[in-house]
């Protein structure tokens, strides 16, 4: 038989899993045993258990576990060798304004294998700002090594908004090691952690022991749109609108053509915000407008 493992999903995360048999022969007697190995991560904080498993007419017994927050670590004098913060710039924006949300992963051992998620969060539209930072910083005491990534947010609707936060999986060694190199290709993250944290089972149990670090998580109070503004709605912070002419209009024909090039420019939004352009002529004049180009840019901490 195999065992379910249906029970832990209430309060675990069964990340990987594995199986050995071994065959002993002593004195003529066969014996034989199979293991099952599975990494487990504790969703919630608190008392959890293991439930029994049941193979056959036989059932093991049920571990209780006392899973404790990781803020206890550095209250008891343990130095974290990882964490993972987040923050963002305003929490009571506009809705459809920009947000930037900022995470930072310090570490101080080397974690190898390691990838980060991404924040999520309902009703959200969120855009990656530029490529990850790394700087190095000091922590108690302690120097860390620190990658930073950006995002804008867009919330859709007003109200609160909780921001799930992004998780950190990978494998720090069981005896603490100075950091090592960083590789020469992908971003800054790819370069110092790689890719894969469950590659294969043999760098899952040893010499490494997998981690799993999780943000904080942080709460938007999205304002409504305010009674009286304009429509459409653009809470950017900044709003330009330019044209520009193929002819000197002093100089225009009869029956001759002149293209006018109209440009909104928004900061702190996106393309996709933008309304589309109307534009009103004379009787006398024929319109044939082009189909409109958009283009959405990172410039410094916001998009254009």
């Amino acid at each position: 038989g195999i065992p379910e493992l249906g029970s832990l999903a209430d309060d675990f995360d069964v990340e990987n899993q594995g199986q050995s048999t071994s065959t002993t022969i002593i004195n003529g007697r066969v014996s034989t045993t199979r293991e099952w190995r599975f990494l487990l991560s504790p969703k919630r904080t608190g008392l959890l258990t293991i439930p029994s498993f049941k193979i056959g007419d036989h059932e093991s017994r049920p571990v209780q576990l006392e899973v404790l927050p990781a803020s206890q670590a550095s209250q008891a004098g343990e130095t974290l060798p990882v964490m993972v913060e987040a923050e963002v710039d305003r929490d009571t924006p506009y809705v459809q304004g920009q947000v930037v949300y900022t995470v930072r992963v310090l570490i101080r051992v080397s974690l190898q294998q390691a990838t980060l998620g991404d924040p999520s969060a309902e009703g959200v539209i969120i855009e990656r700002l530029g490529e990850d930072r790394s700087y190095e910083t000091l922590r108690d005491g302690q120097r860390y090594k620190v990658i930073e990534r950006r995002y804008a947010l867009f919330p859709q609707h007003s109200g609160p908004v909780e921001i799930a936060p992004p998780i950190l999986s990978g494998g720090v060694p069981e005896k603490r090691q100075r950091r090592g190199g960083s590789g020469s290709s992908g971003s800054a993250f790819e370069r110092f952690f790689g890719r894969d944290p469950f590659e294969d089972m043999e760098s899952l149990f040893h010499p490494t022991r997998p981690i799993k670090v999780r943000g904080p998580e942080l709460t938007l109070n999205v304002q409504p749109q305010p009674d009286g503004s304009s429509s459409p709605w653009l809470p950017a912070e900044s709003l330009q609108l330019a044209d520009t002419w193929t002819a000197d209009l002093a100089e225009l024909r009869v029956g001759e053509p002149v293209t006018r090039t109209i440009a909104i420019t928004a900061q702190g939004l996106s393309a996709a915000q933008l309304p589309e352009l109307l534009t009103e002529v004379p009787d006398s004049v024929n319109l044939y407008p082009d189909k409109p180009r958009t283009e959405t840019r990172v410039d410094g901490d916001t998009l254009v």
